[in-house]
């Protein structure tokens, strides 16, 4: 009853009315007492034990005080019972000699386990993360953790202690209701990180890259944790260096490549390269070859490197899925040829199947050959951006592009194998739109190509339009007033032969009046831009001179 433990009324037992303000003040004042003994009996018999008073039955706090108990905010044994007998004793012979009582308040006893174990917000977290799923945690507890955490680690706090709190922040984060926003902070992300420069911390190492997976799927938390760049050139050199959390930082990845300023800011630590070097680096050819096998620990990690590298280009064919990343696939084809991109856009099993196989077409030729010089160039490439952040703090871009073409000693224009393409035209493309892009941006490069890669760029597109008419739009969609007089040059300075190629292609496709009219309406021929709308016609009347001349 002192505690104000909630009881049921004596059925017809009347209850005496009074005025409002009068009841409202008493009630008041009583419910002012009943905290201050509340507060003092927790101190004495633990807010378990309390509860215990106040919602069962007295024999059952009878057995509990005389039992021992561990619950995050609680712990009741034989040393509590014989510390708390002694005070009470204590306490009543003093009482009794001086006939005064003691108030609530100044109650000053403590249970020495109160001060030996470590508490936050009165939570004893060497108990909590032994029981995470306990439902009576204080709405308080993960901001004064969280806070707790930044000043353990600038007052460099023992191991111990730091590796509890970690623990208590895990189990706390994947607790519903939790704001990840409490810890979507530079100071929380900072300290959280310079964990992992410390050698002897290595056994906290798995816990804090937990907790970045857990929370990195939170946008304010991603943002602050790419908000520095040596925050991303951390985890990604940690992702390079240390195989055993390979595979958690790719959950990590995962999540990250969700928010697209946060991928930009981690590509710019190189994250693209190093994750097709993990993909790449595996030992390829026929089993009775000399390559190692896969290791089989290894395997998981791969495939978990294609999903990420798959959401980082823009899968094809799921629901919901973006397009691809433009971005993202040019530095990729720096490295991989752009079928292969393509291929793991659609479908990680059929890349995963596919990187294993030797195939030559004029598409993609992939073989032991391919795949080590591949794996070379991207070793080579992180090796050269390595030593530059070593010189500064550097930004990440691809320093070249692998030539395939020279690995296997043909010509390659538009992503596909001249050589090979020209025998077997009638066979598909996969990306036809990216070839004829290719080829017009070979023709009209600022130094004249050579006349052997002129014709067979051009013996190709005459064979290919011949196969695939509906592709002539195409081209002509594809001319510009910068790519025609280009061309035309080029076949004026042609011999008979290549002249010829350059008329049946180039010359009906220019004269098309969807090119005509694309050219007058262009941005510099808006109407009020009389100037540039009268040069964009000298630039036209120009064009038809010239074609009228290559025509003769």
């Amino acid at each position: 009853n002192i505690v104000g433990a909630p009881r049921v009324p004596k059925r017809g037992a009347p209850s005496k009315a009074s005025p409002a303000t009068q009841q409202s003040a008493a009630q008041q004042k009583q419910q002012q007492t009943i905290e201050r003994l509340q507060g003092a009996v927790k101190r004495l018999i633990t807010p378990e034990l309390l509860r215990s008073l106040m919602f069962q039955n007295e024999l059952q706090f009878l057995e509990r005080l005389g039992q021992g108990l561990e619950v995050p905010d609680s712990i009741w044994n034989q040393e509590t019972r014989t510390e708390l007998e002694a005070y009470v004793s204590r306490r009543i012979s003093v009482l009794q000699e001086s006939g005064k009582a003691d108030e609530p308040d100044t109650i000053d006893f403590e249970l020495s386990v109160n001060k030996r174990e470590l508490r936050v917000c009165n939570v004893f977290l060497r108990i909590f993360n032994q029981q995470p799923a306990w439902n009576l945690l204080p709405v308080e507890f993960f901001p004064q953790l969280s806070s707790a955490f930044v000043i353990s680690v600038e007052k460099k706090a023992s191991k111990p202690v730091l590796s509890a709190i970690l623990l208590a922040l895990l189990n706390s984060i994947s607790r519903p209701g939790i704001n990840i926003d409490h810890i979507a902070r530079p100071d929380f992300v900072q300290a959280l990180l310079s964990i992992l420069i410390e050698p002897q911390n290595q056994d906290m190492y798995a816990t804090v890259f937990n907790i970045i997976y857990q929370c990195s799927s939170v946008e304010s938390f991603a943002h602050a944790l790419s908000n520095r760049p040596e925050h991303c050139r951390l985890l990604v050199n940690f992702f390079q260096k240390n195989v055993q959390h390979r595979m958690v930082l790719l959950y990590c990845f995962e999540n990250i490549t969700d928010h697209s300023k946060a991928t930009k800011e981690f590509n710019r630590a190189a994250l693209l390269p190093s994750i097709m070097d993990v993909i790449s680096d595996v030992p390829s050819g026929p089993a009775s070859s000399s390559s190692a096998p896969v290791a089989a620990d290894q395997i998981p990690v791969r495939l978990q490197a294609c999903v990420v590298l798959q959401k980082m280009l823009g899968p094809i064919g799921h629901k919901g899925g973006k397009t691809v990343d433009q971005p993202t696939m040019q530095m990729a084809t720096c490295f991989w040829p752009r079928f292969l991109c393509n291929l793991l856009r659609k479908s990680v099993d059929e890349f995963v199947e596919f990187y294993q196989l030797e195939t030559k077409n004029a598409d993609v030729i992939w073989d032991d050959k391919n795949r080590l010089a591949t794996s070379r160039f991207l070793k080579a490439e992180l090796s050269a951006f390595e030593k530059k952040q070593q010189a500064g703090n550097v930004a990440w871009e691809p320093s070249g592009r692998i030539n395939f073409g020279e690995i296997n000693g043909l010509t390659r224009v538009g992503e596909v194998f001249i050589e090979a393409f020209l025998p077997n035209v009638a066979n598909p493309l996969h990306d036809y739109q990216f070839f004829l892009k290719g080829c017009l941006a070979e023709l009209c490069r600022d130094s004249k190509p050579a006349i052997v890669l002129q014709t067979q760029i051009l013996t190709a597109l005459v064979q290919l339009l011949s196969q695939k008419s509906e592709w002539t739009k195409e081209i002509t969609n594809l001319l510009t007033l910068e790519s025609i007089p280009k061309l035309c040059q080029l076949a004026l300075e042609a011999g008979d032969n290549l002249q010829t190629l350059y008329v049946r292609r180039f010359l009906p496709l220019s004269h098309e009046s969807l090119f005509l009219s694309k050219a007058k309406d262009s941005e510099a021929m808006r109407e009020g831009q009389e100037e540039a709308h009268i040069e964009g016609l000298q630039v036209v009347s120009s064009l038809e001179s010239q074609l009228a001349q290559l025509g003769d």
